[in-house]
């Protein structure tokens, strides 16, 4: 005859409790979440009232040694990996950069006056190109290695950076700015070719 086989009590109560907390725990955990070099990226993040949704992060990698400078991690409002539609569209988007490295004040400066003159439309207006000049102003000081710089959009607001928590000058308007920032990193002839990869990588793998 075939017998019922039947947990001891304690034991059948240990199972439903540990059961019970693992459910606990898979709740309380982000739905996905992505690490690159020790730094941890949420799934989402709110923007003025936007949610904001990981497309994906890289390292940013310099010089013919590949040394790491910094991990770059995209969020944007519209949650696809067409880069060109990450550049042009006018939505909200957030790009930070977390520092792996110490980079000094007029290194910093001197990449972001070449990114702009890499990517600036040659038919830039005198006004964008005001904008660019103030914008790129912000940068005179030095990254330690463990901060983090944040540049962020919002229609109708413009474009911030921050240096911590510390807010860099007032927001620079215009969805044509925008889209040139967001050019330098994801649009054609990017300054950072294995930040972009990894960041489509990343996307495509979600």
């Amino acid at each position: 005859m075939l017998r019922t086989m039947r947990w001891p009590v304690r034991v059948s109560r240990l199972l439903t409790g540990s059961a019970l907390l693992a459910l606990v725990l898979l709740a309380a955990s982000p739905a996905w979440a992505l690490d690159v070099a020790g730094v941890t990226y949420p799934d989402t993040v709110d923007v003025g009232g936007r949610t904001l949704h990981l497309l994906g992060a890289g390292k940013r990698e310099a010089t013919v040694f590949k040394v790491d400078v910094y991990v770059g991690a995209v969020f944007a409002e519209h949650r696809s990996c067409d880069m060109g539609s990450l550049v042009r569209r006018d939505q909200a988007r957030l790009f930070y950069m977390d520092f792996l490295r110490n980079v000094p004040a007029d290194k910093l400066m001197e990449n972001m006056v070449e990114n702009f003159r890499n990517h600036t439309p040659a038919d830039a207006s005198p006004d964008l190109r005001q904008r660019i000049d103030g914008f790129i102003r912000l940068f005179k000081r030095s990254a330690k290695k463990g901060s983090r710089v944040e540049i962020r959009y919002v229609p109708g607001q413009g474009t911030t950076v921050s240096s911590g928590t510390e807010v860099l000058g007032p927001p620079v308007p215009g969805s044509d700015f925008a889209a040139v920032v967001w050019h330098i990193w994801f649009g054609d002839n990017t300054c950072c070719p294995d930040l972009l990869r990894s960041v489509r990588r990343t996307c495509a793998a979600r």
